[in-house]
Parts: C-alpha cells; sequence; structure tokens
C-alpha cells in the first residue's frame, strides 16, 4: 500500500490510469478521490470493509454478546477497528465493553485481563498476523473464555505460528480464494502446466490485466491512437468485467463493489470455510 500510495500522487495528477491487485489501504482511493484523481483502481478489497463485515455477522449471529477490540498500533489496525465502530453504530450494536490500543503498558497478557475484567464475549483483534497471535495465545494462557474475530491478518501462517494451539476456534474473514472458483479453472490449469504457482496475488494480478484489456477494447482505439486515461477512467466506471476473480464493478472512488469476502474458522493447525 506504501508503495501504491506513492506511485497514485504520481500517475494521479497525470491522468494515468492505475490499477492494483494488492494494496488495500482506504487512503490509496480515499485520497484520489478527495484530490479529484478518478484514476485509480484496485481488484482487491479495503481493510475498513472487513470492519463493516464483521460488524455485519456480529449483528446477524452474535447481537446480544458483549464485545471488546483489541487494535495495534499500525493504520491496518485503525482502519480495521474504527471501520467496525461506524458499522456497529449503523446496525444499532452494543457499543464496545473495551477497545483496547496495544503499546506502552498495554501488552497481550494485560490486555486479555483486561478484557476478562470487562466480561467480553466477542474479542475483534484488529492486529498484524503476529501479534494477533499472541494475543490469542494470551486469552488461552490466562482460560479467557471468549470468542475471537478478526480480519485477514490472521488468516496467515504468521499468525497461527504465534498463536500456536490457540488459533483454533478463531473466526477470520478473508476473501473467497479465487484458485477455487470457476472462472479461474482453465487459467489455472494453464499456470500450473507452465510451472506457475496461482497463489497469492498472481489472480488478482491477472484479473487486473484483463480489466485493463478490456476497458480499453471499449475505447475502439486504433495503433496509432493514445490512450485517453480520464476516458478509460470512465469506461472502467461504466462496465462490468469478467475475469479469473469472477464479475468486478467499480464504484466511483474506484474499488470494487463486491470484494467476495467469507468467513473462515482456524480448526486444528487449518483454516476452514466456515
Amino acid at each position: 500500500s506504501a508503495a501504491a500510495l506513492a506511485a497514485q500522487a504520481v500517475f494521479g495528477p497525470r491522468k494515468i490510469v492505475m490499477i492494483t491487485p494488492a494494496a488495500t489501504a482506504p487512503a490509496l482511493t480515499d485520497d484520489a478521490y478527495a484530490h479529484g484523481f478518478n484514476t485509480v483502481f484496485r481488484v482487491v478489497w479495503r481493510d475498513d470493509y472487513q470492519g463493516r463485515l464483521i460488524a455485519a455477522l456480529i449483528k446477524q449471529t452474535s447481537a446480544s454478546r458483549r464485545v471488546a477490540i483489541i487494535r495495534d498500533g499500525t493504520g491496518y489496525g485503525a482502519a480495521i477497528a474504527d471501520a467496525y465502530r461506524a458499522a456497529a453504530a449503523q446496525l444499532a450494536l452494543k457499543e464496545p465493553v473495551a477497545d483496547l490500543a496495544l503499546g506502552g503498558d498495554i501488552g497481550p497478557s494485560t490486555a486479555a485481563a483486561r478484557i476478562k475484567a470487562a466480561k467480553a464475549q466477542l474479542v475483534l483483534v484488529a492486529a498484524a498476523p503476529g501479534t494477533a497471535g499472541l494475543v490469542a495465545k494470551a486469552f488461552r494462557d490466562g482460560k479467557v473464555a471468549v470468542r475471537l474475530i478478526g480480519p485477514d491478518a490472521l488468516a496467515s501462517e504468521a499468525f497461527r505460528s504465534a498463536a500456536g494451539d490457540a488459533a483454533d476456534g478463531v473466526l477470520v474473514s478473508f476473501a473467497k480464494d479465487p484458485v477455487d472458483s470457476t472462472s479461474a479453472e482453465k487459467v489455472v490449469a494453464r499456470l500450473r502446466a507452465a510451472g506457475t504457482d496461482p497463489a497469492g496475488y498472481v489472480l488478482p494480478g491477472f484479473a487486473a490485466a484483463e480489466v485493463a484489456i478490456a476497458g480499453l477494447g471499449t475505447l475502439n482505439l486504433g495503433p496509432d491512437d493514445v490512450v485517453d486515461g480520464e476516458a478509460l477512467a470512465t469506461a472502467l466506471r461504466s462496465n462490468r468485467f469478467n475475469t479469473v476473480m469472477g464479475e468486478l464493478v467499480f464504484d466511483p472512488k474506484g474499488d470494487v463493489k463486491t470484494p467476495g469476502f467469507i468467513f473462515y474458522v482456524w480448526s486444528k493447525g487449518e483454516l476452514t470455510v466456515m
């Protein structure tokens, strides 16, 4: 995201279309939109989207539970936690019984003790993978009986490694793996045949290229024509694109309208669909 933000500051004023398959910081499209740059797009989610999604799940399944928040000192953690609080207020969920920021005299063990004292039943852990893993371990070691839920950082091996057995039962919001989708079946087979692993950002990168090519196709350009960045950006916002990640539609800021997130749960060291 830091690299994408730096690039956006260069491309935006020059009306050069930019499509990222990996940068999730809300500021990327928010800042571009605020400055009147309409040429920045992403085919992946925004960090704050997960905060809203988690609030919706809690509203649907656990509205009566006492919820607490633990956040680290990163912009990522703040985006998740603040988006959750805003969405929870809109959904008329109860105020968190605690909202703790790690750092200083508040480490994972102290946070677990305070959450226990607040009698929370469900805790949103908005933190980087290793930190979130230590928080989960602190709850297990302190025998604090709560359910943990968190964003995509908790879907990583780094989280599972830091948490150990404490990872089991943790709920995680994460993008549906495009490798398993029917829309990607042929591409995945060809990539594997060529010796390329389709995991990670490979398919989002492929989808970004598909969007760019399809968008250019709507402009009816001749071989000597120069691409008009604003015209291409308008085409990207005005059309639907069938990609290896399914259908992608962009909102006015250049974010995808349906990021395709689902919930997973850690079970015996494996991340499985909830």
